[in-house]
């Protein structure tokens, strides 16, 4: 996957599951962001030591990494890079009956999460969760709540909101979210409405995720 096009924005992309990078992709297709994508943790680094890249997205579970853990060194490397990490829905239910594989979506969040908590260093981490699921969100609050403060968001204007008025290290979105089927041309309907999505949410995050190093106390939102 890569975007020819001019752009002020330089995004990557960085998954091993094919499908969660081209849905990433496929989302940001119409913008005029320039877009490339990696496999692994190793092969991001060595784009983003060499590239002007302006912003990064990374899928929760890595072949040789968690998302967390480098977004977490991403972050202490270079505080000015808006990056936003991906819950992965590489395994989805199936209508099959069979329990295996409809909780591997599950078991693979909780295997990324638990090596990200592993990987927890002493430095707090802030983070804005957007998740429209109750039960995904609580799941990533149990294994996150060392150590990490989370804030969640359940809508795009609520996200918002909370980036306005606290800084964060970086966002957790999941990519099951409805802002990934919303169509690029689509306005907000109202202000008042949580299911109304404004064009191009994802380029809104990581323009608000670049901001000033200043801290907030974060809490959490059930």
């Amino acid at each position: 996957m890569h975007s020819d096009t001019a752009s002020s924005e330089h995004i990557l992309i960085c998954s091993s599951a094919p499908e969660t990078a081209l849905k990433t992709g496929q989302y940001l297709a119409d913008t005029d962001a320039l877009l490339v994508a990696a496999t692994s943790a190793a092969d991001a680094r060595k784009y983003i030591e060499i590239e002007p890249v302006t912003a990064v997205i990374i899928d929760l579970l890595l072949i040789d990494s968690d998302g967390i853990s480098f977004a977490r060194e991403l972050r202490a490397e270079m505080p000015w890079l808006p990056i936003i990490v991906m819950t992965t829905d590489q395994c989805e239910p199936t209508f099959s009956g069979d329990v295996e594989q409809n909780t591997c979506k599950q078991t693979r969040l909780q295997f990324a999460l638990k090596q990200a908590s592993i990987n927890n260093p002493a430095t707090k981490l802030e983070i804005l969760h957007l998740e429209h699921s109750d039960e995904s969100a609580a799941v990533i609050r149990e294994m996150l709540r060392i150590n990490t403060g989370l804030f969640r968001a359940r809508s795009i204007p609520e996200a918002k909101i909370a980036l306005s008025i606290r800084s964060y290290d970086f966002a957790l979105i999941s990519s099951n979210h409805p802002l990934f089927y919303q169509p690029l041309e689509a306005s907000c309907r109202s202000a008042n409405d949580p299911n109304a999505y404004e064009p191009n949410s994802l380029l809104s995050i990581m323009g608000q995720l670049r901001q000033s190093s200043e801290r907030f106390t974060t809490g959490y939102c059930a």
